[in-house]
């Protein structure tokens, strides 16, 4: 009986674990979509700018300011997503010339630091964007825009992109492989 028991908890906290392992990669998912809507804002602001130097002979003096945020903010919240979707640049070409287990612990040891450089940037920015709102920073430019408020969104994206190298690491301790499978992967087979 004790086995069973201890297989049931051992079932229970696979689920546990899976469902965290899931809720990242649905926010992380919903991050990218976000960064899609702001991609597209870009597109607005640029065509925007273009239509009025021609139609009116006048810059619209924000669109540069704005989408520079926006860009910062598609870069950090798709950042995520992308990991999880082996988007990244990696080294694959090595790791698949070396036995699986030594091309695992290479992985592992890989996640572990970019979890520490992460680490260290979000705590870094983190200080940055509230030393922003303490001050009540403004942009320079006519628009005055306080600026944590689009650090913030870079903000969130750095935060996603730990957690998300937190879940890379915690797929391949436990359950033995992160990456999803690829579009071109699933063709060839």
């Amino acid at each position: 009986m004790p086995s069973a028991l201890v297989r049931y908890h051992q079932w229970k906290v696979a689920h546990v674990l899976r469902s965290i392992l899931d809720l990242v990669d649905l926010c992380a998912l919903w991050l990218a979509r976000i960064a899609a809507l702001f991609m597209a804002a870009i597109a607005f602001l640029m065509l925007s700018e273009i239509f009025a130097r021609f139609l009116f002979n006048h810059s619209l003096g924000v669109t540069w300011e704005l989408a520079t945020y926006a860009m910062a903010a598609v870069i950090s919240l798709a950042a995520a997503d992308t990991l999880r979707n082996a988007g990244h640049v990696r080294v694959a070409l090595l790791l698949e010339t070396l036995p699986k287990r030594l091309a695992r612990l290479i992985d592992i040891l890989a996640t572990i630091l970019a979890l520490l450089i992460i680490g260290f940037l979000l705590m870094a920015f983190a200080d940055f964007v509230w030393n922003m709102f303490q001050r009540g920073t403004r942009s320079f430019e006519p628009s005055r825009i306080m600026l944590w408020i689009p650090q913030s969104f870079a903000l969130f994206g750095i935060v996603m992109l730990f957690l998300q190298l937190l879940a890379r690491l915690v797929r391949l301790t436990v359950m033995g492989d992160a990456d999803l499978p690829s579009e071109h992967e699933e063709v060839s087979r």
